[in-house]
């Protein structure tokens, strides 16, 4: 028999006390543990650097180094992760619904004008039409990446990293809603 303490005990437990400021973000790791040379690796090779920003390839290969790992510092990194692709899809959303919106004002500007438009308008539109296809594109590809992100994060099965993830991930505005639930109904499990 297992005598290991309920995850719902865990997180009611940490419930009560997440506004405590004396607990740890993320607790040392045994000497001779790998995980904090792989996480720098993930973060280096999924954020990348102010010079170059990997492509969403390079992020999905950057967390094979995670793989496997289950600890407090890898959940915090794979958060990061989820915040950024959380970030950058709504950068696209928001550049898709403006290029939607101009294509909607020149398109009722049509409407009350002459029948035909000028060859800029023309090409505008056209090229306004290929852009929103193109954001939809990486929209669905951002989520992809992001569901890949979210699967090790609901798959912890340590107890130290359910208890960081109940105490750090559902407070980040950061996060999308649909994770934070997720990480609570895992507690109830």
């Amino acid at each position: 028999m297992d005598s290991s303490p309920p995850r719902l005990l865990i997180a009611l437990v940490c419930g009560l006390f997440a506004s405590a400021p004396a607990l740890p973000a993320a607790p040392a790791l045994p000497a001779g543990d790998e995980t904090p040379q792989r996480v720098a690796a993930f973060r280096k090779a999924y954020f990348g650097d102010e010079k170059k920003t990997p492509a969403l390839e390079e992020k999905r290969r950057a967390l094979e180094l995670l793989k496997g790992f289950d600890a407090p510092i890898v959940a915090n990194a794979l958060l990061d992760a989820c915040g950024a692709c959380e970030e950058a899809r709504a950068a696209r959303v928001d550049e898709q619904n403006r290029a939607k919106d101009e294509l909607a004002k020149i398109s009722a500007d049509q409407a009350l004008g002459a029948r035909q438009f000028p060859q800029p308008i023309f090409a505008r539109m056209k090229e306004l039409r290929t852009r929103i296809g193109e954001l939809e594109v990486e929209v669905a590809a951002i989520a992809g990446l992001e569901r890949e992100i979210v699967a090790p994060i609901l798959a912890v099965k340590s107890d130290e990293s359910f208890r960081w993830l109940l105490t750090n991930a559902l407070g980040p505005k950061r996060l999308p809603l649909q994770v934070k639930l997720s990480i609570a109904r895992l507690s109830a499990s």
